[in-house]
Parts: structure tokens; C-alpha cells; sequence
């Protein structure tokens, strides 16, 4: 069975920092943890820097459980996925994150047995539908996590907008069967 973590933004914002949501992502796993960083809606200049400030953030928040991180590539994605516990897949750009993840859909079928979490653009890829705080579009994700999703939600910080009953309306009727999500910053859930 896999676990899925969608979250509304930046860990950081939770009230312990991001300590539980460390937790809950390597969870019931043999030391060393294998955590696959998946920084595929960023600019791939920024990758380097944000696998150092990432390592240190678990450190920081985990510091007696022992991890080894990779930063996860396109072009090896599936067999990383495979070599992975937990799979951290962070925001950014949703277009670029999804045109990666839908190169090869090969690395969705080892997904059992881990975790995988999404923080912002990583929770749309992984919901079936979402909608972007700011850019006021609907879209589809991978529909791995089958609801509908609005991360950042009330958040004053990223995207300050008074459209919040629209976006919720607009998430309600889309695919009625499925259930609303609307995560505020740092905030998660566990499917």
C-alpha cells in the first residue's frame, strides 16, 4: 500500500516547523531512510542548492534518524523512484512538474510500499484535480490522491486574492464525487 502526503505550501509554516511532517514521510522505515527529492518544478539551476537546504531541514528536524537523499533526475527517474522509501516531490511551476512526471509513467507502478509526498505544485501532480491559487486555472494531476485540491489556501503571504469562495466553488463542481481540499499553508493530509 502506498502513503500519500498532499501539503498546502511550504512544511516550514506548520506550527512545529515541519518536524511532523518529517515524521510522517519517513515513518516505518529500516535506517538509513531513502528519501527521492524531486525538485522538477524548479529552475534545474536551483536543484543543487535546494538538495543542500533540503538535507539540512531533515537533519535539522529529524536529527537521530538517519536518511540518505537523492535529488531525483528525469532521465533515471523511474529506477530512483524504485530505489526510494519516501519520494518528496516540492513545488513550484505545475507545468514543468507534470510534462517530468508524464515523461514516463513507468515509475507510477513502484510506487507500493512508500511514501510519497507533495508539497503545493507536488500535492496538484498527485491529486486529480486542482485548482492554482495564482493563476486561476483548473487542471488535472496525476489522480493518484483522488480528490481536488487548492494549496496555499487564505494565504496572505504567497498569493494575496479575495477570490477564495469562487475557487472553491469552482473545485466543488468539478467531478462532484470527489472531496474539496482546501490546505493553508505548511498544513497536510495523509491519504
Amino acid at each position: 500500500m502506498t502513503k500519500f502526503i498532499l501539503v498546502g505550501g511550504s512544511v516550514s509554516y506548520a506550527s512545529d516547523h515541519g518536524r511532523a511532517f518529517c515524521h510522517e514521510l519517513t515513518v516505518g522505515f529500516a535506517e538509513p531512510v531513502k528519501i527521492l527529492l524531486v525538485l522538477f518544478a524548479r529552475p534545474i539551476s536551483d536543484w543543487p542548492v535546494g538538495l543542500e537546504r533540503d538535507q539540512q531541514f531533515f537533519h535539522d528536524k529529524l536529527p537521530d534518524r538517519p536518511f540518505e537523499m537523492q535529488l531525483a533526475k528525469p532521465a533515471e527517474f523511474t529506477s530512483q523512484v524504485k530505489w526510494a522509501d519516501a519520494i518528496w516531490i516540492k513545488g513550484g511551476e505545475t507545468e514543468p512538474l507534470m510534462q517530468a512526471l508524464n515523461r514516463d509513467p513507468a515509475w507510477q507502478g513502484h510506487l507500493d510500499g512508500k511514501c510519497v509526498g507533495g508539497t503545493s505544485a507536488g500535492a496538484y501532480a498527485l491529486a486529480d484535480t486542482y485548482h492554482e491559487i495564482d493563476r486561476p486555472i483548473m487542471g488535472h494531476g496525476l489522480g493518484l490522491v483522488p480528490v481536488k485540491v487548492s494549496a496555499h489556501w487564505q494565504s496572505a503571504t504567497y498569493h494575496p486574492q479575495k477570490g477564495w469562495d469562487s475557487v472553491r466553488s469552482q473545485l466543488e463542481a468539478a467531478s462532484p464525487a470527489l472531496p474539496v481540499l482546501l490546505l493553508r499553508e505548511g498544513e497536510y493530509r495523509v491519504f
